[in-house]
């Protein structure tokens, strides 16, 4: 057994010799001024491996053995073809070209010419390209532009690349190192580029993606309709003839990109891209200022397909509210090294069984924790290696980027830069919620006057992981009541999915709005019910009427469709009794006196309620309720049925390829019922209030249109910037400035029945309303809204705080 043992070694042994590879590296310079030569091609001649050199001109190629010729081109410089016979770095001189006057070209629609034959060439050879597979060497480097470009975080990757026509991309992350004050986990959440891109970007691709942009690429079929190519020079890389093409877009308001190609005669494939994405490419939000930049190169791979080598995606940006806050600029260099392609081979399926582009394969990075494995990694720069060195993990966010400003001390800054005390491995357990929390909270209206109230939750560790209780009271000084709440919640089924179930227990005494505005929502936490304190305080019309509120409510909700949709349960026993208004004061003391508070039907009120409700996104959503009382089934002393709808629908229109493209909004509310319903279940139409945004009526204000039946059609067509753009204001487009179209129709009803029983005269609308309007939305924080109602004579300008979505 040793014997056969001792044997399998040496073969092991002769195995490994044999599959030895050594490392040829090396420094690139410029011959004449000593400067280091940032993305010169390395290739071993005779085969398709190939590497580039860093920022201080150093590279590395792992090859099977020595010597070895290695063939380095760089465009402007004449070619080069260094014999390595042993392993040892070699200083490598490049010869710059002189181009003489009379080569530069000036024939008139020669680069539009050339660029047509590009794109022809690159659809016959993409028609052969089915897939491909390739390794990528990935290095994110993270700088403060104003503190000398001071580097305060780096991630380096490994990781296998996987590209199919059909079925998309896909990358296996295999090995991994970084600075110590980088939490993994939240990198690769956060600031993973590939998440957010989607993909790597491809200059050759039609639409180059960058997130949510596609901008249209130079190789687009119709892209001599949106740039103007003009040939700058003729350049020579060895014997091969190169043309430097400058790209300029034709369009304003489109994606594009600005920049140079290097266009190989008589092959017409791109070798080298150097591109800046246009201004409204990367115009997310007026107070932050971004800036791109991308550089790729190209190379020929079997079966005469020309693939990238490699890409540096510069970006840099700042964020900014002019007198309030400030960050410091921030840069982030992303570049990725292609290399061992393999085309047209097999791929395998289960990479696209999950919808995530980019995985971790566990167990390749832990076996590969000293990221050792795979030696012809990208070489550090001299800086690159001092970060790795120096870095350490008090060095968080906030004193990498501190922000200034009166609102600096306000600002949270979480992201993949740790906070101290928290792990580097990114292996950290699942983050547990507080056994104890607490808040309290007071409001001001014209029923309770004032009332103050504590709320406190307990979890965790004293009653279960998924479970939650709270405990709050409080006193309503108006009506000079006692008010608390008890409520249970708790998660269960299988609570890892996304189609997790909740049931909630709750018994309450409280003061309850009368109706349940679907555009002011009181129970969304930090939401208009503070607002509404703070107009009435100020003396502005409560937008509320209340009721006394004593109940149990038992819920139960089920998630399904994978969590875009859920299916809620209710039953509710309640003792509604009326209110009375307290008081008319407002802080400024002006003169005005507040309307009733409207009595209420009151009395026992037991009903069931369903509800389901469907979000494909958070613009795309609707919502069915039912609610049913009977005196017969339930012993209430109310028997009614009630229908609600509830939908609101976003349709891209104009400029889809933008990160925020022109929009339709719509929104539809509606309900109507059967029986005898009680004042308190009314339905209402909102209308606006200084604090508003999408889905009111925009003329009148005060508060809520109700009825027994209703229906509300809310429409708007956002332009965004684009038309400020299209005629050349700048500093408006820049700024957040947009134009909005508007309109809304609605009407309320109430029965005549009805109408006879109420102690109170009603907010209806009679007939049907229409109004239509034109807004100037701005910074994304106010909004100005000329508003003609066209039902009747009527004209208004208002300006509110808003926010536009």
């Amino acid at each position: 057994m040793k014997v056969h043992r001792l044997v399998l070694y040496i073969l092991l042994g002769f195995y490994e010799s044999a599959n030895a590879q050594v490392i040829a590296s090396g420094r690139i310079v410029d011959a004449e001024n000593g400067q280091p030569l940032f993305t010169a091609n390395i290739r071993v001649k005779g085969t398709s491996i190939s590497t580039i050199s860093n920022r201080d001109g150093a590279f590395l190629v792992k090859v099977s053995e020595l010597p070895v010729t290695l063939i380095i081109t760089h465009i402007g410089y004449a070619e080069e073809e260094i014999l390595f016979s042993a392993q040892e770095a070699r200083y490598v001189k490049m010869r710059p070209i002189a181009y003489p006057i009379q080569e530069t070209i000036v024939i008139p629609n020669l680069g539009s010419a050339i660029m047509q034959k590009v794109i022809e060439r690159k659809r016959q050879r993409n028609a052969d390209l089915k897939n491909f597979k390739a390794m990528a060497y990935t290095r994110q480097v993270i700088e403060n532009q104003q503190n000398e470009g001071r580097i305060v975080g780096m991630v380096d990757l490994v990781s296998e690349i996987n590209w199919d026509h059909s079925m998309g991309f896909r990358e296996v992350i295999l090995s991994k190192r970084h600075s110590k004050n980088i939490n993994f986990r939240e990198w690769f959440r956060s600031f993973a580029v590939t998440n957010y891109l989607k993909s790597i970007p491809n200059v050759y691709d039609d639409e180059i993606a960058v997130g949510r942009v596609r901008i249209i690429g130079p190789t687009h079929p119709d892209a001599l309709d949106f740039y103007h190519f003009k040939v700058r020079e003729r350049q020579y890389s060895g014997s091969q003839t190169i043309y430097e093409i400058s790209v300029r877009p034709k369009t304003k308001v489109q994606p594009t990109v600005t920049g140079r190609l290097y266009i190989l005669d008589e092959a017409f494939v791109i070798l080298r891209a150097e591109l800046e994405p246009s201004p409204n490419a990367l115009l997310f939000s007026p107070i932050v200022n971004l800036h791109a930049f991308l550089l790729q190169q190209f190379q020929k791979f079997e079966n005469d397909v020309w693939l990238p080598i490699d890409l540096h995606l510069h970006i840099e940006g700042s964020l900014s509210i002019p007198g309030l806050i400030s960050i410091p600029k921030v840069k982030v260099r992303n570049i990725w090294q292609f290399k061992n392609y393999e085309v047209n081979k097999r791929i395998s399926a289960v990479l696209y069984d999950k919808d995530c582009i980019i995985s971790i394969d566990s167990v390749s990075v832990r076996e590969d924790s000293l990221f050792t494995r795979f030696s012809d990694s990208m070489p550090l720069t001299s800086s690159e290696e001092t970060a790795y060195e120096e870095i350490d993990e008090e060095l968080t966010l906030r004193k990498a980027f501190p922000p200034s400003g009166p609102l600096a001390g306000h600002v949270r800054m979480r992201s993949a830069i740790m906070d101290k005390g928290k792990s580097s491995s990114g292996n950290g357990s699942k983050i547990r919620r507080r056994a104890l929390s607490w808040h309290w909270g007071m409001d001001y209206n014209r029923v309770s006057k004032t009332k103050g109230s504590v709320r406190i939750g307990i979890a965790n560790r004293l009653i279960g992981n998924e479970a939650r209780m709270f405990v709050g009271s409080g006193f309503a000084q108006g009506p000079s009541r006692w008010i608390y709440q008890v409520e249970f919640r708790s998660r269960f089924g299988n609570t890892t999915s996304r189609n997790s179930r909740h049931v909630s227990i709750r018994h309450q005494s409280e003061i309850t709005e009368r109706y349940r505005s679907y555009h002011y929502d009181v129970n969304t936490p930090g939401s208009f019910s503070l607002l509404n304190n703070a107009f009435s305080l100020f003396g502005f019309d409560d937008y509320y009427d209340y009721y006394w509120n004593k109940s149990t409510d038992f819920v139960v909700t089920h998630g399904f469709s994978q969590g875009s949709g859920r299916l809620s349960l209710g039953l509710h026993d309640a003792d509604h009794s009326s209110l009375r208004k307290q008081t008319d004061f407002n802080i400024l003391g002006r003169h005005k006196v507040n309307r009733p508070n409207p009595q209420i039907d009151e009395g026992r009120l037991r009903y069931v309620d369903l509800s389901v409700n469907f979000a494909m996104s958070r613009y795309k959503r609707a919502t069915v309720w039912f609610e049913w009382s009977s005196e017969y089934f339930f012993k209430s002393d109310f028997s009614y049925a009630k229908y609600e709808l509830a939908i609101d629908w976003r349709i891209d229109t104009f400029l889809k390829r933008r990160a925020k493209p022109n929009v339709l909004d719509v929104r539809v509310r509606a309900g109507t019922f059967s029986g005898s319903l009680p004042v308190q279940r009314f339905g209402v139409l909102d209308v606006r209030r200084p604090v508003t945004w999408f889905g009111t009526f925009k003329f009148p204000g005060g508060y809520p249109y109700e009825g027994e039946s209703f229906f509300g059609l809310y429409w708007q067509h956002n332009f965004r910037s684009a038309l400020f753009e299209f005629f050349s204001m700048d500093f408006l487009a820049r700024n957040g400035f947009e134009i909005i179209l508007h309109g809304a129709s609605g009407k309320t009803w109430i029965s005549k029945r009805k109408l006879d029983k109420l102690q109170y005269v009603p907010h209806l609308l009679d007939d049907f309303y229409h109004e239509a309007g034109i807004s100037l939305g701005i910074y994304n924080l106010i909004r100005i809204d000329a508003t003609k109602r066209l039902d009747e004579n009527g004209f208004s300008i208002r300006g509110s705080i808003v926010r536009i979505n």
